[in-house]
């Protein structure tokens, strides 16, 4: 069994795109098995974000 992590960024969340990616995973034959919303703090979003550091948009992901 081979496993899938899917993260849906915050812009897609705030904008009510949750459920229909959930949809259009399942229907591409993926099965949904957990769903977490997490809260990033600042050091994890930039530890996750670290190759856009030197970008100008950096602040704006952040």
């Amino acid at each position: 069994m081979q496993t899938t992590l899917s993260i849906i960024k915050p812009d897609a969340i705030q904008k009510g795109y949750t459920e229909d990616i959930c949809t259009r995973i399942e229907e591409s034959g993926l099965k949904i098995i957990h769903k977490r919303q997490v809260l990033l703090s600042r050091e994890q979003a930039e530890g996750f974000y670290e190759e856009h550091k030197v970008k100008p948009f950096f602040e704006a992901l952040i």
